[in-house]
C-alpha cells in the first residue's frame, strides 16, 4: 500500500501518530509512506518521522519528498491565514509534479486521523475510470456549498481528508492543470481551501466508498444535528460509527481538551506508543481556556442548559 501525507513542521506530531495507526492496524501488510514537506520541516522532524521506519519487522518504508512546486506559484493558493488550514493543505493538489511517475495510485490520508483496523480492502478496490475515491462529507446535505460550487445535489460533496487518488487517471486527464485553473479563475468561491476545488473540479469524476473509512466527527452526531441524508446513509452509518475504519477528527482536534469526540481515546493509545508519550500538546494559555471550556460545557450539560449533540459510543477495541 502506498499512503500519502503532508505536512508542515506545525504538524510532524500529529502525522507521526496518523503513521503509527496505519502500521499498528496493518501489521501484516507492506506499506510505502510518501510525505510531502515543505521549508518549515526542521532536522529533528525529519529524524521523528524517520523513526517509522522501525515498524512492522521491514515492512514499512519511507520516502520524503520536499516541496516541489514545478515552478507554479504557491501563493495564488487562497485562503493562507484566514483559517486554521496551513499551505500545506494544497499540495496534495501537486502529486502529478511530486510523486514518481511510475507511482498509479496512491491513499492520501490526513494527519488528524486514527487509522483503527486494516485497510487493505480500501486498497484493492478497483478505482479505474475515477479520479478518486472518497467518503461524502459530514456536511454534504448543505445547499450552499452544492449552490456555491455549482455541484448537483445527486453528485454529493466528499470529504477529502481521505482520498484515495488515480494518479495514472489524474495524468491522462489533466486534473492537476484543472484544479490550479479553477484556482486561479474562481477562487472568490473557495471556502473549504483544497477540498472545494477538488469537488467542484472532479464532481463527475468521483467515486463513493463506504462511510467507515471516513468517520467524521459530524457523523457522531444525534440524528436531528446530522447534515447528511439519513435516509440515504442510515444502514452505513450505524456501520460505520459502531466500527469505525478511519477515524477523522474534524473540529478540535484529540490533543486538545476541547475535542469531545468519543474516539479520541484511541488517538491517545497510539500516542503513548510514540516518543510524544505523555506529552501535553497544548500548552500555556491557550491550554488553560480548552480546560475551562471544557468543564463549563460540562456543567451546563449537567444543569441541563447545554444539550450534548453527539451520540454514545460503545468503544470497541476489536482491531
Amino acid at each position: 500500500m502506498d499512503i500519502l501525507l503532508v505536512t508542515d513542521h506545525n504538524f510532524i506530531m500529529p502525522t507521526v501518530i496518523a503513521m503509527k495507526s496505519v502500521c499498528i492496524s496493518n501489521q501484516k501488510e507492506y506499506i510505502t509512506f510518501h510525505v510531502i514537506i515543505d521549508e518549515t520541516v526542521n532536522k529533528v522532524d525529519v529524524d521523528s518521522i524517520k523513526k517509522i521506519n522501525e515498524s512492522n519487522e521491514g515492512k514499512v518504508s519511507l520516502k520524503l519528498y520536499p516541496i516541489n512546486s514545478g515552478g507554479i506559484d504557491l501563493n495564488i493558493f487562497p485562503q493562507i491565514g484566514k483559517t486554521h488550514h496551513s499551505k500545506a493543505t494544497y499540495y496534495r493538489i501537486l502529486v502529478c509534479n511530486i510523486l514518481p511517475p511510475e507511482l498509479k495510485k496512491v491513499l492520501y490520508i490526513d494527519s488528524d486521523v486514527i487509522v483503527r483496523k486494516n485497510i487493505s480492502e480500501l486498497w484493492n478496490i478497483d478505482i479505474e475510470g475515477y479520479a478518486v475515491a472518497c467518503v461524502p462529507d459530514a456536511n454534504e446535505d448543505n445547499r450552499e456549498i452544492l449552490k456555491r460550487l455549482n455541484i448537483d445535489y445527486k453528485l454529493g460533496y466528499f470529504n477529502a481528508g481521505i482520498a484515495y487518488i488515480n494518479l495514472e487517471y489524474w495524468r491522462l486527464n489533466n486534473i492537476q492543470n484543472r484544479l490550479l485553473t479553477f484556482i486561479k479563475e474562481k477562487s472568490d468561491l473557495i471556502k473549504f481551501v483544497d477540498q472545494d476545488v477538488l469537488n467542484a473540479v472532479l464532481k463527475s469524476e468521483k467515486k463513493f466508498l463506504p462511510l467507515k473509512y471516513n468517520v467524521q466527527t459530524g457523523f457522531l452526531l444525534k440524528p436531528k444535528y446530522l447534515k447528511i441524508d439519513l435516509k440515504k446513509y442510515k444502514d452505513q452509518l450505524t456501520e460505520a460509527v459502531s466500527d469505525p475504519y478511519i477515524i477523522h477528527f474534524i473540529g478540535p482536534k484529540p490533543w486538545s481538551p476541547d475535542c469531545h469526540n468519543p474516539y479520541k481515546v484511541y488517538f491517545k493509545n497510539v500516542q503513548d506508543m510514540t516518543e510524544w508519550k505523555d506529552v501535553r500538546m497544548v500548552k500555556g494559555e491557550k491550554y488553560v481556556k480548552a480546560v475551562i471550556r471544557k468543564y463549563l460545557r460540562e456543567i451546563l450539560i449537567c444543569l441541563g442548559l447545554y444539550e450534548n449533540k453527539l451520540i454514545d459510543v460503545k468503544l470497541n477495541d476489536n482491531r
